[in-house]
């Protein structure tokens, strides 16, 4: 179940996409275009616009996808206002038939049989299709009888509905899944987690079919997988090889003594992020505790697979602090994603001077370790009208609402961020909603990424208080405007 190193994908779009109607989306692809920039060794993606059922089956033998994205009807007569209504079926048709009979040699002419109906075709052509799906993606209300025929037939994960979408959260959560895909070995279960966070974050409050206080799972998708729905995390570093032999993570001090005596050393720094979907009057614990995770997830999926690049140079002198006889060393590294930084270990010389694969599987869990203490701040409520404390990359975000976050962490993930935010082709840090790190730009944030923030912004309720905080809970924020969310 493995991600495929290079995603196929085929987009079905049977009319209109609500990215399109609100102009985030213009390589007529879907909410796949997240991926459009990734080389193509990484990832293609086609789109078959057509809701003749034959053009689409036709396309899904001569593309053999080994992902398929298809969305739900929306009507020609949509505005911008309406993507907060509620999604329509997959619209399918069948194709003309010639209607002309066959004789049965008495003279008369018999009809031809009737086509399957539409529905029933396509789904006979995607489970057919199940040995090479990795993923079947139904963006559309109640496709939930189609699930156990994809599962059984061998598709690994299904997303699908299990109540009727709104467009709105719909066109949220599926660009937030396919640009969190652009990290590499990120996981189909990984980044639907992840979409979910940033469905909640952006709208946590958005009534929708129900209001609660708490994260309501049923505003996004379902995952139907083996494999449920779960964050990169510590333990996802992938286990050390030694001589064709996987060692457990927890095993590999046992089989090397001297590797539980490495040491990461990390000076802390702290970094604003300008994060857009939300403004300074309506943050709350809750949204940056969601942020916070979201971060740490990330810089996760960047540095469990991290490459070490060679040779190493040794510092000057090690720490007073560690054992004696270790040496510190600067490791130049490569996230998953291809940014390029430098960390320092300390450890014994048998092992940092001599044993690369174990120095880089070392800083993979040791900065994955340190990911995970990132913190974030909640920002302190400021007067806009006053020209002293207007944030610093106003600029950046346009008319999107935004707030400036400090994030507190370790000098070598401010790199690592500062990296990521100047590739172009970087869609994670714009998926989770960062427009700018430090006083840089993130080059992938578009205006296009913008009219989705405004969209989802206005697509929000009015009300006189945030219906997601209780009465308790803002009493609470009012004492601790600047906690660390840990």
């Amino acid at each position: 179940m493995a991600r495929p190193r290079k995603l196929d994908i085929l987009s079905i779009l049977t009319s209109r996409t609500s990215g399109e109607i609100i102009n985030c989306e213009t390589l007529g692809l879907g909410p796949p275009e997240e991926l459009s920039l990734l080389p193509p060794k990484s990832a293609t993606i086609s789109a078959v616009r057509d809701p003749n059922v034959s053009t689409i089956i036709s396309t899904i033998k001569s593309k053999n996808p080994n992902a398929i994205y298809i969305v739900g009807h929306i009507p020609s007569t949509c505005s911008d206002i309406d993507i907060t209504q509620p999604l329509a079926g997959i619209h399918l048709e069948n194709a003309h038939h010639d209607h002309h009979h066959q004789s049965n040699g008495d003279g008369e002419k018999d009809a031809p049989p009737p086509p399957p109906p539409p529905h029933v075709a396509l789904l006979t052509s995607l489970s057919q299709a199940a040995s090479s799906l990795h993923l079947v993606y139904l963006d559309a209300p109640s496709c939930t009888s189609m699930v156990d025929v994809l599962r059984k037939a061998g598709v690994d994960h299904v997303i699908c509905w299990e109540n009727i979408p709104l467009a709105l959260p719909a066109t949220i959560f599926a660009h937030a899944f396919f640009s969190l895909l652009s990290i590499p070995h990120m996981a189909v279960p990984e980044a639907c987690a992840l979409a979910t966070y940033c469905l909640h974050y952006n709208l946590g409050h958005f009534t929708g079919n129900k209001v609660n206080n708490e994260i309501d799972r049923r505003l996004g998708p379902s995952l139907i997988s083996d494999s449920p729905p779960l964050p990169p995390a510590i333990n996802s570093v992938p286990p050390l090889e030694v001589g064709g032999v996987q060692l457990a993570n927890g095993s590999v001090s046992t089989a090397v003594p001297e590797y539980g005596d490495i040491r990461l050393l990390a000076p802390q720094s702290e970094l604003i992020l300008l994060v857009a979907g939300t403004d300074l009057y309506s943050v709350n614990i809750r949204k940056m505790m969601i942020l916070c995770d979201l971060l740490r997830a990330v810089v996760t999926a960047e540095v469990r697979v991290l490459s070490l690049q060679s040779p190493t140079a040794p510092c000057v002198q090690a720490p007073l602090h560690l054992p004696p006889g270790s040496i510190a060393i600067n490791c130049e590294v490569v996230s998953a994603s291809g940014a390029k930084f430098e960390v320092v270990l300390g450890g014994p010389p048998e092992i940092l001077g001599q044993k690369p694969l174990l120095v880089q599987h070392a800083l993979r869990q040791t900065l994955a370790a340190d990911a995970n203490a990132l913190q974030v701040r909640i920002p302190p409520l400021v007067d806009e009208t006053d020209p002293s404390k207007q944030s610093i990359h106003s600029n950046f975000a346009g008319e999107a609402p935004f707030i400036d976050v400090t994030v507190a962490t370790s000098v070598w993930c401010v790199q690592m961020l500062t990296a990521l935010a100047a590739d172009k082709e970087c869609r994670s840090l714009v998926g989770i909603g960062i427009v700018a790190v430090g006083q840089a730009p993130v080059v992938g944030w578009t205006t296009h990424d913008r009219n989705r923030v405004l969209a989802t912004f206005a697509g929000l309720p009015d009300s006189d208080s945030d219906s997601d905080v209780s009465d308790s809970d803002e009493e609470e924020e009012e004492k601790v405007e600047k906690v660390e969310v840990s």
